[in-house]
């Protein structure tokens, strides 16, 4: 039976993580999960990556971990795309839609050459229409399939992360609310996804450093995976200042909206998940869940970690890797 490799490859704002996922017998098998530092040149805010580095890094990974996958699947956070949901005239036929963002949009929000895609929303009146509009460097996508290119990987596509996990949770859940939100933890912030009836309809990123809470002083690069805010007493400190910073998030989405999710969903790294999950349901009455790797899914090799100690800080590579694709 022909067996495929995928490789994802998931960019953060200090480190990136690769997952190689294999299709066994109609299931997915995650057979290597690495994290590593992120090589600057010089500043991360020019975009910048030692090139050299990071090749040799990846081919050193290639080589110890005997990757046998060389297509790419890239995923990118806020930090590194920019989200517009920008008003269309009706009247815009579909197959003019892309020139008129270029011309009408992506040349008023940036000077830069871009990379963009998007998706048609709801139709807001019988004249007007939004989209969803997805915006990166193309000098980032440039670099970064060069560095592959270079580690003999081919770039295959690049994935918005909130659409990423989107993926994963219609791969692991049964059923979902008709109105909920995601909450992506990362070391540097928390990016939320409002979804409606299973379309993405907003995103927002929001600054909200983990280290002034971690417990002890942390080495992030030897535990990437493992999370940093794990005692109650950190947990509600964190806890406070999430839920005033996403309280005024909600007042605003609910004035554009009108409407306000049923469901929050907790998923990223650096938390302990389930424990901000206990905080929050004393705080507030919104129904709180928590992502999670379902067991099965680790190689015999990585069963004796445990789905636990990778929580749910592999969810939007693996979405990236399911969804939108027959890997039947």
């Amino acid at each position: 039976m022909f067996r495929r490799h995928y490789l994802g490859i998931e960019l953060l704002d200090c480190h990136f993580k690769m997952v190689e996922l294999q299709w066994r017998k109609k299931r997915p098998e995650i057979k290597h999960v690495m994290a590593h530092p992120l090589p600057w040149e010089t500043s991360k805010v020019d975009q910048q990556f030692d090139r050299k580095k990071f090749v040799q890094r990846l081919k050193r990974l290639q080589k110890e971990q005997r990757i046998k996958a060389n297509q790419v699947y890239l995923t990118l956070g806020s930090q590194w795309v920019s989200v517009y949901k920008p008003v269309i005239p009706v009247w815009i036929k579909e197959h003019e839609l892309r020139d008129w963002l270029y011309k009408n949009v992506i040349q008023k929000v940036t000077k830069e050459e871009v990379i963009f895609d998007y998706f048609s929303l709801e139709n807001l009146s019988k004249n007007e229409r939004k989209v969803m509009l997805f915006v990166v460097s193309k000098k980032l996508i440039d670099s970064l399939e060069e560095i592959f290119l270079q580690a003999n990987l081919e770039l295959m596509q690049v994935q918005f992360s909130t659409l990423s996990l989107f993926y994963w949770l219609q791969f692991t859940r049964q059923k979902l609310f008709y109105r909920y939100c995601t909450f992506r933890f990362t070391v540097s912030g928390v990016e939320i996804g409002w979804f409606r009836d299973g379309q993405l309809e907003g995103v927002k990123y929001l600054p909200l450093s983990l280290f002034s809470f971690c417990d002890q002083q942390v080495d992030l690069f030897s535990q990437m995976l493992n999370p940093m805010v794990v005692s109650s007493k950190k947990i509600g400190a964190f806890g406070e200042q999430f839920l005033t910073k996403v309280h005024w998030e909600m007042e605003q989405w609910f004035r554009e909206n009108s409407w306000l999710p049923d469901e929050w969903v907790l998923t990223g790294e650096g938390l302990d998940l389930a424990a901000l999950q206990r905080w929050l349901l004393r705080e507030i009455s919104t129904h709180v869940t928590f992502d999670f790797l379902p067991k099965g899914m680790l190689s015999s090799k990585l069963q004796r970690l445990s789905p636990e100690h990778f929580g749910a800080s592999l969810s939007v590579c693996l979405g990236s890797l399911i969804g939108g694709r027959d890997l039947k």
